[in-house]
């Protein structure tokens, strides 16, 4: 990561004769740094669900950009983090808030981008992402929405900033949400509906040319995701479920165990072929998914990065929406 080491270090670091202590020193620092981040993203963010790991891997990338903000003691209070063109992180401490510390981060961030040579810059989601957009208590794009149980600490107004910026919901007819549910026995008594000549089981790696047959016709985007899987092994955690006609897969769901910390588990990536859609064969993986993480051990589901139509299809088995997202983009032309 770019920006990391403070002068007195480069400094120390160049006086270094012997190449392993430069590296050492190097390695030290972007530790150091590592923690201060993600110390920081928890407390201004803790109602957003990123694995620690995915979380530590994406703020400690080389080819990070940091501005940041200290206060007298040298404590980190503020930073942006830039991937690219996306702005993974723009966070401040609450008591040093409505002082210009965002404002001046923000600047530089955009400054950063525009000087390589973008055109725009998005908040959240690029090759990489911390959370999709800026979290919000408000939908970005009105629309009807089932199932909503907004988490407490979820700001007001928290695209208000933004906008006066000159950033805009880039999601035109759209939102995008995270959605979550406790995993209590009442999950046992909801019946997934049962489609005539349509079973149910886990995939094996022998059915993955069938589920590639039918992901590619349902929801291409999501071939790689299954064509990559490890979830097919028999001592896997992770499941996938199949909807199978015959011996044909007409229906799939990644159902994943521990998937954005201990305890939580998550259903997706649901695909029905196209000439089985509307038979409520989703509903059914999404209900038998849910219930498979309960009897594992799971405590609770989580949903990350969904959009619009999937709040019905995710209510069915009692996931609600936690967390809107403002799905930021700026012109900077």
């Amino acid at each position: 990561m770019s920006n990391y080491i403070t002068n007195a270090r480069i400094k120390q670091a160049i006086r270094l004769k012997n190449a392993r202590q430069y590296d050492t020193l190097i390695e030290k620092e972007t530790i150091i740094m590592t923690e201060s981040l993600y110390a920081l993203f928890k407390r201004n963010f803790p109602y957003v669900r990123r694995e620690e790991e995915t979380a530590r891997d994406i703020l400690s990338n080389p080819e990070n950009q940091l501005f940041f903000h200290k206060d007298n003691a040298g404590n980190l209070v503020g930073a942006a983090v830039v991937h690219k063109n996306t702005l993974l992180l723009l966070c401040v401490d609450a008591p040093f808030r409505n002082t210009g510390v965002g404002s001046k981060l923000l600047a530089e961030a955009e400054t950063y981008v525009k000087s390589k040579g973008y055109k725009t810059i998005t908040i959240g989601v690029g090759d990489i992402y911390l959370c999709p957009g800026v979290p919000v208590k408000e939908m970005p794009f009105e629309e009807e929405i089932s199932n909503i149980a907004l988490h407490p600490q979820l700001p007001e107004n928290n695209a208000s900033y933004f906008i006066k910026r000159g950033y805009r919901h880039a999601w035109n007819d759209c939102n995008c949400f995270d959605m979550h549910m406790p995993f209590t026995p009442e999950l046992l008594s909801i019946h997934p509906p049962e489609t005539p000549g349509i079973e149910y089981r886990f995939a094996n790696q022998s059915d993955l040319p069938s589920i590639l047959d039918c992901t590619n016709a349902a929801e291409k985007e999501f071939s790689k995701y299954y064509e990559e899987s490890e979830s097919y092994a028999p001592d896997s955690h992770d499941k996938v479920l199949i909807a199978l006609d015959g011996d044909r897969v007409v229906g799939t769901l990644m159902v994943d165990q521990e998937a954005e910390g201990e305890g939580i588990g998550s259903i997706g990536c649901t695909t029905v072929h196209p000439a089985y859609q509307g038979r409520k064969i989703a509903s059914s993986m999404i209900i038998r998914g849910a219930k498979h993480l309960y009897k594992s051990g799971m405590k609770e589901g989580f949903l990350g990065y969904t959009y619009s139509g999937l709040d019905k299809l995710y209510g069915k088995a009692g996931f609600k929406v936690c967390t809107f997202y403002f799905m930021a983009e700026k012109s900077l032309s």
